[in-house]
């Protein structure tokens, strides 16, 4: 009876498997207001996601009237990014390539790093960082996107 009731214990103890930690879905469309040193203008993400890994195509959009201020034509850049959920903190690495016809400065090009630390699955909001090969260094900028 003693060594059937140890392999009774054994075999429950073992049975089922540990439950994986849920990662926040992302995916989807996202857009909404950012501001730096140059000005404001939107910003737009298509999410694709893979566990906690993210990629996707990112495009920001000027609120100003065309040639009126800085971000009017440096924030008017279309672009990639990958990056990482991790619990709720969020990561991502943008870039936006020179070329594009599109742009109003396609000779110019761009890098932004995000950082959020409490993203739902409603709401990304976060601080970035980067650079534009015409218009230097930005810091200190803030981003807020909503799921659409």
């Amino acid at each position: 009876l003693a060594g059937g009731l140890a392999i009774l214990v054994a075999a429950s103890s073992c049975s089922g498997s540990p439950s994986a930690p849920s990662v926040l879905t992302l995916a989807g469309n996202w857009d909404g207001p950012g501001s730096n040193h140059l000005g404001s203008h939107m910003i737009s993400l298509t999410v694709a996601q893979s566990g906690t890994s993210l990629s996707g195509t990112v495009a920001t959009r000027r609120v100003d009237p065309l040639g009126t201020t800085c971000a009017s034509c440096h924030m008017n850049k279309t672009g990639t990014f990958t990056g990482t959920i991790t619990g709720t903190a969020l990561s991502l690495n943008m870039v936006f390539p020179s070329g594009n016809p599109d742009d109003p400065t396609p000779i110019c090009s761009a890098t932004i790093t995000f950082s959020g630390s409490n993203a739902t699955g409603a709401l990304i909001e976060g601080a970035y960082g980067g650079s534009d090969t015409c218009e230097g260094t930005f810091t200190s900028a803030m981003l807020s996107m909503t799921r659409q």
